[in-house]
């Protein structure tokens, strides 16, 4: 158990480094918005996008980084934890999903959609739409392989 603790520990910090990054890009992406304001590249609806995005990605990282927190003091929670991501039930379905290939494929199309927004607008929404089906594929396996087995 003291190396899930060290693993809730290492976690608990690039979750930190995460929040650190997500507030860095949403400052910039807020000063990046002002000065580009009149410039066709930057239409208000990525910058929109930019922000919001950059939003729940702190939002989700600060729930994890706070519940992480909170189980590592208790014992019996972080017990739980431990059983729950050691299940073999839980890892033959991210297998079968293809999860870990999903998402990467999933944070790369967003990371290009967020860099096409500069760019062209076309190609934003695009990888956008290419995100969205991905996540729903992803969804649809996770879906489906959790019914199977």
């Amino acid at each position: 158990m003291e190396e899930f603790r060290k693993t809730l520990q290492r976690r608990q910090t690039y979750l930190s480094l995460g929040l650190l990054f997500a507030a860095v890009v949403i400052l910039l992406g807020r000063g990046l918005a002002r000065i580009q304001s009149n410039s066709v590249f930057a239409p208000e609806i990525v910058s929109g996008f930019h922000t919001g995005l950059a939003t729940a990605f702190t939002a989700v990282l600060l729930f994890r980084t706070v519940r992480i927190r909170m189980m590592s003091k208790n014992p019996e929670q972080m017990k739980k934890l431990y059983i729950a991501e050691t299940d073999e039930r839980t890892l033959l379905i991210k297998q079968k999903s293809g999860s870990v290939g999903m998402n990467f494929v999933l944070y790369g199309l967003l990371v290009g959609a967020c860099v096409a927004g500069y760019f062209e607008i076309i190609a934003f929404f695009t990888l956008l739409c290419a995100t969205v089906f991905v996540a729903l594929v992803r969804l649809s396996l996770k879906l489906y392989y959790r019914r199977k087995y």
